[in-house]
């Protein structure tokens, strides 16, 4: 199974990243993480400086997404799928196209994102507090609901669930 994805830059430890550059860098050991640069755009944008104890290929810098910081703005990116998508684009997709583009270098992102997606989407969905008016709720959680759903389908997470062997 999948190392879980951080949820914020504390998360990106020399263990986790050691662990989540050894499929395509094999035997490489992270010594030291600095976050050089941080912005807050539709996700936690970091621009990460490594420096290693066995380099094994990997890069100096890495780029990083996390999700937003602000919980009502994760809940709204998470419900729409926008981070596996773009995994799966860079993971399943890029390769197959000539264009130019940078490598996932969290091999498991996609499996990741697909368990994340299954407890998340779910879990927002239930935290959020819809409008007190009884007609306005009933349409809010109708929509989000179904939205919600349409995300966790989209992104097979009961499939994701079944291929690390819970449930």
């Amino acid at each position: 199974m999948p190392e879980p994805l951080p949820a914020d830059a504390t998360g990106l430890t020399p263990a986790w990243l050691t662990t989540a550059l050894s499929a395509r860098h094999p035997g490489v050991r992270v010594a030291s993480v600095d976050v050089l640069d941080a912005t807050e755009r539709t996700n936690h944008h970091l621009r990460l400086g490594l420096t290693y104890q066995v380099r094994a290929g990997a890069p100096d810098t890495l780029f990083c997404k996390l999700p937003p910081r602000d919980p009502a703005h994760r809940a709204r990116v998470g419900a729409g799928g926008v981070g596996a998508r773009e995994v799966h684009f860079y993971d399943e997709v890029a390769p197959s196209l000539s264009l130019r583009v940078p490598g996932c270098s969290f091999a498991a992102a996609w499996l990741a994102h697909r368990l994340h997606a299954a407890y998340t989407v779910i879990a927002s969905f239930l935290s959020l507090v819809p409008p007190y008016n009884t007609e306005a709720r009933r349409l809010f959680t109708s929509n989000f609901r179904a939205r919600a759903m349409a995300a966790i389908d989209d992104l097979d997470s009961v499939g994701a669930l079944r291929e690390a062997g819970i449930g």
